[in-house]
C-alpha cells in the first residue's frame, strides 16, 4: 500500500520528487490523495463496511471535505520534530512518512511499535540524555541506564497522543451504526486502499466497455 500511494501521486504530481513525496508526513500524503480522488471521482464517497456484530452490510456516503482533518499542511520536504514532555522526560519526534511505511514492510515488521521507533529522534532525562533501545535504535545518544518498561511506555501512549494532533489526517475514523443490530463502532477510512480499489474497478469497467465496442465494430 504505500508504493501504491507514491505511484499515484508521482503520477498526479510530476512537479514534485519522488523522494520529497516520499517523505510527506502520512497525513501530508493522504490530503494530496484525498484531493486527487476528488478531481478524479468527484467530491461524493460511498462504500460498504460490515458490521462486526453481525456481519451486516452497512452502506455509508460522505463528501471528502468531511474527513479532511483541517488545513493541508504545506508541502515541506524536510521533516519537522516535535516535543513533549512525559515522566520526567523530554521525548522529540517525527511524524511518520512513507520511507517509514516501505522499510517496515520490507522487514516485516509493520506494527505499530515498530513505527513509533522509527519516529523517536531523541529522549532526553532531566540529567543526561537516556538511550532507549527497545523505543528508539536509530536514535544517536551518550550511552546512559536505559529506560524502564514503564517509562517506555509512558512515552509511547504520550507521543501516540501528540501525532493525533500534530498529523490528524494520518488517521481518519469513521463513527458507524449497524442498523440492523444496533451496533456503534470506530471503522479507520485508508483512503488510500479506497481510491487504489475505486480505480481498479473503474479500469476493468473501462476495459470492458472497449471489448463491447471492439467487438460491435470490428
Amino acid at each position: 500500500p504505500p508504493r501504491r500511494a507514491l505511484v499515484l501521486l508521482t503520477s498526479a504530481c510530476p512537479e514534485l520528487e519522488p523522494d520529497a513525496l516520499a517523505r510527506l508526513t502520512i497525513g501530508q500524503r493522504d490530503s494530496l490523495l484525498l484531493t486527487l480522488r476528488e478531481w478524479t471521482f468527484g467530491p461524493r464517497v460511498t462504500g460498504v463496511v460490515g458490521c462486526p456484530r453481525c456481519a451486516e452490510d452497512v452502506e455509508l456516503a460522505f463528501d471528502v471535505a468531511d474527513v479532511r482533518a483541517g488545513e493541508a499542511a504545506p508541502l515541506d520536504s524536510s521533516p519537522s520534530t516535535h516535543t513533549v514532555a512525559v515522566d520526567g522526560y523530554e521525548v522529540v519526534f517525527r511524524a511518520p512518512d512513507s520511507t517509514d511505511l516501505l522499510a517496515l514492510a520490507a522487514n516485516g515488521a509493520a506494527t505499530r511499535e515498530a513505527l513509533l521507533a522509527r519516529c523517536l529522534v531523541l529522549v532526553t532525562a532531566v540529567d543526561p540524555p537516556v538511550d532507549p533501545p527497545d523505543l528508539a535504535p536509530q536514535a544517536e545518544l551518550r550511552a546512559a541506564p536505559p529506560l524502564s518498561e514503564a517509562a517506555q511506555a509512558a512515552i509511547a501512549e504520550a507521543v501516540d497522543a501528540a501525532l493525533e494532533i500534530v498529523d490528524p489526517q494520518a488517521e481518519i475514523e469513521l463513527s458507524l451504526v449497524c442498523p440492523a443490530c444496533g451496533h456503534q463502532w470506530q471503522a479507520l477510512f485508508d483512503i488510500e486502499t479506497f481510491f487504489w480499489n475505486e480505480l481498479t474497478t473503474w479500469a476493468h469497467h473501462l476495459l470492458r466497455q472497449v471489448h463491447v465496442l471492439a467487438a460491435a465494430y470490428g
